[in-house]
């Protein structure tokens, strides 16, 4: 009997020693600032994990940003799921990260190995410091319950191991983004740049029609070299849309425009249904595959431009924002804001305080009613046509008003519009008409006031 219980309390203590252990950990490349990683590491001989949940938070400086992009994680990624947020509030402030690899396949991180699951985004303030990483339960995103440290194996959920990780941050003063109204190409630091000097927040633009062109930019002090390519992800949040993005135009442009020789570019507007519903753009550029291609060690370049619409189906008051966002999915992987100097990964130092806020205010008018009477007649077909062609009423309050047939422009296809509805049976005047209302279309035509509509 006493063998038997002890065969077993043997078979139990071999169990118990042989069983695998998963350790959140921490990787801090050396450079300052560089990307910051959040790993795991798996020991045993039974499979890795499937899946993982996890709250972190930093002490002495702020997570701006966490991301699976450029991770083991996000390379093994296959129809699963990824969840990450901001975390904020007193006592909650940090991030959580729960990722399934797949639904359908059987695939897990490496066995015995340590992996890159995140991405982190620290914004230290350029000041520096010793900053403390932790993983913590009980962090809350909104509209979501408390996150619990936690790894899937086969199915079944082990309490990992948690590290705590202090380190140093150097000030943070050589590389920068932010965003202008219009191209720039200086050798000066923030020159046109909107926004404070340094975090380029805090910026605000108003647009009597609605439409906006944006540039982002790179900011560069640097001793030596430059910055060779770039990851950028911009969200859109708020009354807005893109109407185009692009590099054309850009110091990403090919040579002479530009400063890309043949190199690598890919730039598109996001999916909401892959990203959450969040709006946004990514855009990825390599200058040139040959060494010594790179933008200007010191100034500010313009490498992306975005053509953006306010718009909302009944706001009076519209507005939007454009910012640096971590984690948004083109074609391809989720995408992080990054630089690459000398073949290595820097993090622009204001990348989670550079923004630009687009505002703008809806004015009612009529549609069709060019000398704005409160009325369509004939008259107004005049006005539209001694607009255009004989110099009288050269600058319209409410250009809107004279687009009757509602193309995006005022030409001489919008008198004739107006004439065919009133005397040959034409198509309708599109909305707003018959009575005053706002633009239910997206366009960059104007209406800055409409006294008949007040």
């Amino acid at each position: 009997m006493r063998l038997a219980l002890f065969a077993l309390v043997l078979l139990f203590l071999g169990t118990f020693l042989r069983a695998d252990t998963f350790d959140l950990g921490f990787e801090i490349p050396s450079g300052s600032p560089s990307p910051l990683y959040c790993t795991l590491t798996h020991a045993g001989s039974g499979p890795g994990a499937q899946g993982w949940a996890f709250g972190v938070t930093a002490e002495n400086a702020s997570i701006a940003g966490l991301t699976v992009a450029g991770t083991q994680a996000a390379a093994l990624f296959n129809a699963g799921f990824v969840y990450t947020r901001l975390t904020t509030g007193p006592g909650n402030e940090g991030a959580v990260e729960a990722v399934v690899l797949s639904f359908t396949l059987p695939i897990t991180l490496p066995t015995n190995a340590n992996s890159r699951i995140a991405v982190i985004g620290l914004a230290p303030g350029g000041a520096g410091g010793f900053v403390t990483l932790r993983y913590v339960d009980g962090l809350k995103a909104e509209s979501s319950a408390p996150t619990a440290c936690t790894v899937t194996q086969d199915g079944s959920s082990i309490s990992p191991s948690r590290a705590v990780k202090t380190f140093e941050i150097a000030p943070c003063t050589t590389l920068h983004v932010g965003f202008s109204t219009e191209r720039l190409s200086s050798l000066e630091p923030f020159a046109g740049i909107l926004g404070e000097k340094g975090s380029a927040a805090g910026a605000e633009i108003v647009t009597a029609s609605g439409a906006a062109t944006i540039f982002a930019n790179i900011i560069s002090e640097l001793a030596s070299g430059g910055v060779q390519g770039w990851s950028l992800s911009i969200g859109l949040s708020g009354d807005a849309e893109l109407a185009s993005v692009t590099t054309d135009g850009t110091g990403a442009a090919p040579f002479p425009d530009g400063f890309r020789s043949g190199g690598f570019e890919r730039t598109e507007i996001v999916d909401p249904a892959r990203n959450g519903g969040k709006n946004g753009v990514v855009s990825a550029v390599v200058l040139s595959l040959e060494p010594n291609a790179h933008l200007r060690p010191v100034g500010t370049e313009s490498v992306l431009k975005l053509d953006v619409l306010l718009s909302s189906p009944s706001k009076r008051e519209l507005s939007a924002a454009l910012s640096f966002k971590d984690g948004l999915t083109g074609t391809g992987q989720p995408v992080s804001n990054l630089l690459t100097v000398e073949d290595d990964d820097r993090l622009p130092c204001n990348f989670a305080t550079a923004s630009v806020t687009l505002k703008s205010t809806r004015v009612p008018f009529l549609r069709g009613d060019s000398n704005g009477n409160g009325r369509v007649t004939i008259s107004d077909a005049i006005h539209t046509l001694g607009h255009l062609f004989l110099g009288s009423h050269p600058s319209p309050e409410c250009s809107k008003a004279l687009d009757s047939n509602d193309d995006g422009a005022v030409n001489i296809s919008d008198p004739l519009y107006t004439l065919r509805f009133l005397f040959l049976g034409g198509p309708p005047i599109a909305a707003p008409y018959p009575s005053c209302g706002n633009d239910p279309t997206v366009d960059g035509l104007g209406c800055e006031s409409f006294s008949a509509c007040e």
